[in-house]
């Protein structure tokens, strides 16, 4: 079984190559996030819920935070992301609108964390 780490494999990137989407298989390979990347994201990620966990004394305010970033990112800015950097034939108005839609996201993020921070605490 091959990690996800390792897409595309040899034969779908040959295949992408041959259909003239070698930019974009060159692309998916800068783009890899390296196993220490991974592991730290994580660790962090994990960290800060202990902190959230001990500092807080109601589970709803942990929920509220980690839903405040992780949402707006899930639903707005990772996605915007990929897409700019991922997507067939890259053009100025996509770079344009996937800057425009991740500015938003982190607006919507710092919006959801006010908002968490002025009623919870």
């Amino acid at each position: 079984l091959r990690e996800q780490s390792q897409l595309p494999s040899k034969q779908e990137a040959e295949f992408l190559e041959e259909m003239g989407y070698k930019d974009e298989v060159e692309k998916a390979d800068d783009a890899r996030m390296g196993t220490a990347f991974l592991v730290l994201s994580t660790l962090a990620y994990v960290l800060s819920a202990m902190f959230l966990a001990i500092v807080c004394d109601q589970l709803a305010v942990v929920f509220d935070f980690f839903g405040a970033i992780c949402g707006s990112f899930e639903v707005l800015i990772a996605p915007a992301l990929f897409w700019m950097v991922l997507g067939p034939n890259p053009v100025q108005s996509r770079k344009v609108l996937g800057t425009l839609i991740v500015v938003l996201g982190l607006v919507v993020m710092v919006g959801g964390l006010y908002s968490t921070i002025k009623t919870e605490l």
